[in-house]
């Protein structure tokens, strides 16, 4: 059962960056590598407004409220920048999420990481469904909306600002929103690894998770993204979890289960990426 449930929980966070980062790479068309930095501002604005006596539906909004307000500076950036200049916004800003989360001690513990004080009101089984539940709804969504003319607005910005722009859309105005609402997908991630593991430390959120989410988001083909994010999430981040519990007393097996994983989920990203933009 505790494998399970850390199983369902590893695959749905990774669901949900990697859900955050198809979203502003096909409707904005940038590469959103930062999806573990706000999942991790999220979280821990949420165990800490817990700790200070804050109902847990309040802590959530607030958090939700902190990532869709980052998310939305950042759209607000990657409609005036190129995509480059994006990636390297999100670059430095997960290495000074990083770096503050370390060293605001009075705030985050630091290195001690955050333990969230308050038990969580959910089982363990309750949490794994409602993780899994919020990833199929949001995967779902997601699917349904770039089938409806908004949705073809938002792919044709992504695909090409210039088109977008003759057909009367406004590409600004398009990247504000879809990387504004992947921020809130990435924040609802780091409220849920705060809620299922009740701790949260700088590592666990960190770049490499975005870059593996940022894999997924981009490889996940457009017209089947539920099986896509869901087959290339158990790839990337439940896999692992597998590895670990049969192949404990080989830690090089799973290093190199790792290597490969990423760059075969890197290359896929890079031939999807490649075919876009031909």
């Amino acid at each position: 059962m505790a494998f399970a449930f850390l199983l369902v929980v590893s695959v749905s966070i990774g669901a949900l960056l990697s859900i955050a980062a198809h979203c502003s790479f096909r409707a904005a068309g940038r590469l959103f590598i930062v999806t573990g930095s706000i999942a991790a501002v999220a979280a821990y604005t949420f165990i800490g407004a817990v700790n200070q006596g804050i109902p847990w539906f309040v802590a959530e909004a607030v958090a939700l409220l902190c990532g869709w307000l980052l998310g939305m500076l950042l759209g607000w950036l990657a409609g005036r920048m190129s995509g480059e200049a994006f990636l390297l916004i999100g670059l430095a800003l997960a290495e000074v999420t990083r770096r503050l989360l370390y060293h605001f001690d009075a705030v985050t513990s630091g290195a001690y990481g955050l333990r969230l004080l308050t038990p969580a009101p959910l089982g363990t089984g309750a949490v794994a469904s409602l993780a899994a539940t919020i990833v199929l709804f949001l995967a779902s969504g997601l699917a349904w909306f770039f089938r409806t003319p908004l949705g073809c607005e938002w792919l044709v910005s992504g695909a090409s600002s210039r088109a977008a722009s003759l057909l009367g859309s406004n590409p600004q105005r398009v990247a504000l929103w879809a990387v504004g609402l992947s921020a809130l997908a990435a924040a609802q991630a780091g409220i849920l690894h705060a809620v299922a593991f009740q701790y949260v430390h700088p590592d666990d959120l960190a770049l490499g998770l975005g870059v593996a989410a940022l894999a997924v988001g981009v490889a996940a083909p457009p017209r089947h993204v539920v099986a896509g994010v869901a087959i290339l999430s158990f790839a990337a981040f439940g896999l692992r979890e597998v590895l670990r519990l049969v192949d404990t007393a080989g830690p090089a097996r799973f290093a190199v289960y790792q290597i490969v994983a990423g760059i075969v989920l890197i290359g896929m990203a890079l031939r999807t990426a490649a075919n876009e933009v031909g």
